[in-house]
């Protein structure tokens, strides 16, 4: 006992580090390695015991490393409640597009919030009535225990220098995911490889020509691309009209994911007009690579058929510098909510109506054809408790009586429905316009909604990939209604929707392939997890989810994703496809 009161001083720092780890870790799922990240918080510690002799400088240093531990281990845990994302310093780079997302963090401190708190509050109460001993300096053991911190940091190098951020997370805890992120900041692998690799890697893909009954059938047609902001497949039949019509007259895709990537909403509309492989790390495709144009966007093959081209967005164009990089994807008109007059409160404690998007937006287009035109909706974005969403809110209230549902469900319900609304005022005009016969819808998701109290969480323990499913409508009057079960995702659409439309591109060229082709369905994630017809690798937990007992290749299907992320940063970095007459 007498031991143990003696070296407190080193006792509450190295317990408060591992709680700190531990906190975090109930997002992660807590695991064995639980001995690894003891180590080396006892090396830290222990380091600087030996290495400051000084009493008051060695009580200043450690409370210096263990406060900014709990800071950082409590602003993960915050930024992954509010974004289900991994935080990284390279996300300070797009500080500047921020300022509104980071409003909304505060709503949702948690049980882990108030732990950190109370962790914080425990160790300085604690702490400062222990009495530190003055020594000499070790320095015998301190070359050893800077070798042991090195060591215990650098052991994984190899896993440091890939994109596996939650891995490096729940695996090896606060203090090597910090190591790795800050070596992050300066890598670019991309930039070693050659063009004559990249060449190589898209010849060899080999993907099948798509010639199936679904070739050509949408030719001429104009065609309207909705993204609709958090839209949960879920949700469309017994709450959304609109949607839960178009899903029954039309095409309706079942088994249809959309992979999250770190910019999350422009990542999405990034995949969806370009199938390649977004920024892994440091950025925002659309500010890193504002400068990059491509040839083989769905945009400009539908401009090589004579299409005028529209994009309407009702938030800031500014936002990750989204008006000017869509200008380069090959958009003749990019207008956002300064160019439709549409008002955004500070702080997104407001958010536009997407029906006034439609409406101030649709006379820009209604005689151009053919027209493409891709909306992209914010009426379903966080935070739902707001003005706008109480009336609907109060409907679904009733709507769910008898049910188990979070206090947010309704609210998010009701934001969502602005956007049902906005896709039946979107018909309305295309009638009044004699267009609708002539147009073909094609509905999406940018992702699923985050902090929604939606059912869509409670898979994610036991079927990780199911967090990542979503609605993908194709409609269009009159058209035969199918459901479709076959594996697909956003990387998908644009090769899907070129092969409906009858436009000329090299399948080899993108991520994704027809849905409707021969090739095999594979769908590669963040973080280097993928999804076959035959089983789930969730990378951050390194488990394989096999479906009904079949197998897969494991090491073959993680290095295609390898693959595919290392090419497509290279791609990007290489400005690859860029239009020639540039």
């Amino acid at each position: 006992m007498e031991y143990i009161k003696k070296h407190l001083y080193l006792l509450i720092p190295i317990i408060t580090l591992f709680l700190s780890d531990s906190v975090l870790k109930i997002y992660h799922g807590f695991n064995l390695y639980f001995l690894y990240n003891l180590a080396l918080n006892v090396t830290l510690i222990l380091l600087i015991d030996f290495v400051i002799g000084s009493a008051r400088f060695k009580r200043l240093i450690t409370n210096t490393v263990v406060i900014l531990s709990i800071v950082y281990a409590g602003t993960l845990s915050s930024y992954y409640s509010a974004f289900h994302t991994v935080f990284s310093f390279g996300n300070l780079g797009q500080a500047d597009d921020m300022t509104g997302v980071v409003a909304i963090i505060p709503e949702y401190i948690n049980l882990d919030t108030f732990l950190y708190v109370f962790l914080f509050i425990g160790y300085v109460y604690f702490y400062r009535k222990i009495e530190i001993p003055e020594r000499k300096i070790n320095r015998e053991k301190f070359y050893p225990l800077i070798l042991a911190v090195v060591v215990l940091l650098f052991s994984n190098y190899a896993i440091l220098k890939s994109d596996l951020k939650e891995p490096i997370l729940s695996h090896y805890g606060v203090h090597t995911y910090f190591a790795f992120d800050i070596l992050d900041i300066n890598q670019a692998p991309e930039e070693e490889m050659e063009l004559s690799e990249i060449d190589d890697y898209i010849s060899k893909k080999n993907y099948l020509e798509s010639d199936n009954e679904y070739t050509k059938m949408f030719e001429g047609k104009n065609i309207v691309f909705v993204m609709v902001e958090s839209l949960e497949d879920f949700v469309i039949d017994p709450y959304l009209p609109t949607l839960s019509k178009l899903k029954e007259e039309g095409m309706y895709f079942n088994n249809y994911y959309i992979p999250r990537y770190q910019a999350i909403t422009a990542d999405s509309e990034f995949i969806y007009n370009t199938s390649q492989v977004p920024l892994l790390r440091n950025g925002v495709t659309y500010r890193v690579y504002a400068e990059n144009t491509y040839s083989i966007s769905m945009v400009n093959k539908f401009e090589e058929k004579g299409y005028s081209s529209y994009y309407f967005h009702d938030y800031f164009g500014s936002f990750y510098h989204r008006k000017y990089a869509l200008n380069n994807v090959g958009y003749d008109v990019t207008d956002f909510a300064e160019e439709l007059e549409l008002e955004i409160e500070p702080g997104m404690t407001e958010m536009p109506i997407d029906s006034d998007l439609i409406k101030s937006s649709f006379n820009k287009y209604k005689f151009q054809e053919p027209f493409i035109t891709f909306y992209t909706t914010v009426s379903g974005h966080q935070k739902y408790e707001r003005p706008s969403t109480l009336e609907y809110a109060n409907q679904y209230k009733k709507q769910l009586e008898g049910m188990e549902y979070e206090e947010v469900f309704p609210y998010y319900l009701g934001a969502i429905r602005h956007s049902d609304d906005a896709i039946a005022e979107l018909i309305v005009q295309l009638e009044n316009a004699n267009q609708l016969e002539n147009t073909v819808l094609v509905i999406t998701s940018d992702h699923m909604a985050k902090n929604a109290g939606n059912e869509s969480y409670k898979f994610f323990d036991e079927d990780p990939h199911l967090s990542f499913k979503g609605p993908l409508i194709i409609w269009t009057p009159d058209m035969e209604a199918k459901k479709v079960d076959i594996l697909a995702s956003s990387f998908d659409v644009l090769p899907t929707i070129a092969n409906m439309f009858g436009l000329d591109i090299d399948v080899n060229n993108y991520v994704g392939t027809d849905i409707f082709s021969e090739n095999e369905r594979f769908i590669p994630f963040y973080d280097r997890q993928w999804l076959t017809d035959s089983g789930y690798y969730c990378a951050p937990k390194l488990e394989y989810f096999a479906f009904d007992g079949k197998l897969s290749s494991l090491d073959r299907n993680n290095q295609r994703v390898l693959d595919m992320h290392r090419y497509g940063q290279a791609i990007l970095y290489h400005n690859y496809f860029k239009v020639e007459n540039d």
